[in-house]
């Protein structure tokens, strides 16, 4: 006696085949895609957190650059104040207190920005005396530091 057993249809037309495997590579595309454009904008996003943070830590120092200068001009002021206003210690008392101020001025005015800028300024108008100290400083600091 003969079992007859019909096997089912596992094949499938070579139209579908092609068509599920086609939407399933746009769904691979869209999914690469989506997760190229998530890495984008992420890296964008540190990228802009990181600028942030410098641009913070620059501002901030502007800012305790600008108060050291307030903190000199009070006291010049009251060097002035307080100091001998008689005879040469008046004068050398004075002296001091103005240019304590005028030295607080200029920092809480111009910053580290502008000191920079002045800075080289002076570099480029001087360049042999720029050398000539960088080079006494260096020779200072070495003998200090070798013994």
């Amino acid at each position: 006696m003969a079992i007859l057993t019909s096997k089912p249809d596992t094949a499938t037309k070579p139209d579908q085949e092609d068509s599920e495997f086609s939407i399933a590579a746009g769904r691979g595309r869209d999914a690469v895609n989506s997760v190229g454009s998530m890495a984008s904008h992420a890296a964008a996003g540190v990228g802009q957190l990181a600028s942030d943070a410098v641009a913070g830590v620059g501002h901030h120092a502007e800012n305790l650059t600008s108060r050291a200068g307030k903190g000199l001009e009070e006291i010049g002021d009251s060097i002035n104040e307080n100091g001998p206003q008689r005879g040469m210690m008046g004068d050398a008392t004075r002296a001091i207190g103005s240019t304590v101020h005028s030295g607080g001025e200029y920092l809480k005015n111009e910053k580290l920005s502008g000191m920079s800028d002045d800075f080289a300024k002076l570099v480029q108008k001087n360049p042999l005396t720029t050398i000539a100290v960088a080079l006494g400083l260096g020779w200072f600091l070495s003998s200090r530091f070798r013994s």
